[in-house]
């Protein structure tokens, strides 16, 4: 029981300080829930949603209601023409006044339904600038997570670099003591020896940079370790012609730009409404007492009730509408110029990006035949450099074709699946 016990006690900062096991799927999930980005932009949605309401656009009347209540000392000096006269000196007076009053507007030249409908694409447009943000927030996490397996896994390369390195150096010196050898062989071995371990913990500190960015993307602590196990997955078949009619229907910066050609054309209505007369009911409620010893009229006070309708036409107002309508115009052009601009880029950068990927996907194949070549080599190499039939210079020659190679080959994978990953987000294919 006691050994369990201090097992136990021994195993316990272990397991409070384990390494957390990263999946890019949790991490994706981690930084849609935590990115502050992303918290701002769902916050500006729900503003924009509040904003789209009948009562914003003008469809609802507007109720005030109003009183009033006041005392006066008079100091009074009235003569009528009846021959009547008043001296009062301090004169109380009081007044109170209250009332309900309505105004809706009837006819504004349907101002009130394109405001209604411009909030409505507003928020059209508004979703969409927030998925843009999911989407550029996933495909963030998600070249950080593969940018960390590539950059861990040129970590182990390195190691197996070093390892060699350390077999070299062995092999040297004991050739060196052994008098087969020179001590300039030994001595630039451990030189080259060195010089890897230098670089091991520089591709150490990279690595380390990445997660502290990775974690920075998660909005948590910058230190919180984690490992990630995954090796960059199999490169998708993608289709070009399939890329590109999803790019022309689904892509949200080209969806969100239709929109704001729809906006445009909504705003410029709205100028025109104001071409159109506008025409207001108003009904009111009002109560009022007054009492003054000040005057004649000891009490005056009663209830009204009013009815109106009013209308009114601008006739002229410098030209200002007439200004604001031709530049809406323009707007109008803009906005399909902007459109049309946007949709011929992405299809160019969907084009771009296809052959990229078409290309590192070739040199995958390649590299994988290359890493097969260079570890035969070096397997040769490592046994005829024990036998001494070949140099120093040959054996690191051989190494440093085999790290190449590992090299090319992690490289080629990470590029052709953030070309994958590009393709998508072109496509509309992330979110």
């Amino acid at each position: 029981m006691k050994i369990l016990l201090i097992f136990i006690l021994i195993s316990l900062p272990l397991m409070l300080y384990a390494e957390e096991n990263l999946t890019l799927e949790k991490a994706i999930e981690i930084g849609l829930k935590n990115n502050y980005g992303l918290i701002i932009a769902k916050n500006e949605l729900e503003i924009i949603k509040n904003n789209v309401s009948i009562g914003n656009a003008g469809f609802l009347p507007k109720i005030d209601l109003f009183g009033s209540a006041e005392i006066s000392t008079n100091n009074v000096h009235q003569k009528s023409i009846t021959g009547f006269s008043l001296d009062k000196e301090g004169a109380p007076a009081d007044a109170i006044n209250a009332g309900i009053a309505a105004k809706w507007t009837a006819f504004d030249g349907m101002q009130m339904f394109k405001k209604y409908e411009s909030l409505k694409i507003q928020e059209n447009i508004e979703n969409f600038q927030q998925k843009i943000k999911i989407e550029n927030t996933i495909i963030q996490i998600s070249d950080l997570y593969f940018n960390i397996i590539k950059q861990g896994s040129l970590v182990d390369y390195w190691n197996e670099h070093l390892k060699l390195s350390y077999f070299r150096t062995e092999i040297a010196k004991i050739s060196f003591e052994q008098g087969i050898g020179s001590e300039l062989d030994y001595l630039k071995a451990q030189v080259e020896q060195n010089f890897d371990a230098s670089d091991l913990e520089k591709q150490k500190a990279v690595l380390t940079s990445l997660k502290a960015s990775m974690n920075e993307v998660l909005s948590r602590n910058i230190e919180t370790d984690f490992a990630i196990k995954d090796s960059i997955p199999t490169i998708s078949q993608i289709e070009y012609q399939t890329a590109l009619e999803n790019m022309l229907s689904k892509n949200k910066e080209l969806l969100a730009s239709e929109q704001n050609k729809e906006l445009s054309s909504l705003e410029a209505d709205l100028v025109l409404s104001k071409y159109y007369p506008s025409i207001d009911f108003r009904i009111g409620a009002n109560y009022f007492n007054s009492t003054s010893r000040a005057s004649q009229i000891s009490r005056n006070y009663g209830f009204a009730l009013t009815l109106g309708v009013s209308a009114k036409f601008n006739i002229f107002d410098g030209g200002n509408d007439s200004r604001k309508l031709e530049n809406s115009y323009i707007n109008i052009i803009n906005a399909d110029l902007k459109n049309k601009q946007l949709s011929l880029w992405l299809e160019a950068h969907l084009y771009r990006v296809y052959q990229d990927y078409l290309v590192n996907k070739q040199l995958i194949n390649i590299e994988k035949e290359n890493i097969i070549f260079a570890e035969k080599n070096m397997l040769f190499a490592q046994e005829s450099y024990k036998n001494g039939s070949i140099s120093s210079l040959e054996f690191r020659e051989a190494q440093q074709n085999l790290l190449e190679a590992k090299y090319r080959l992690i490289f080629s994978k990470f590029n052709a699946k953030i070309n994958e990953l590009e393709l998508f987000l072109i496509s509309g294919q992330i979110y």
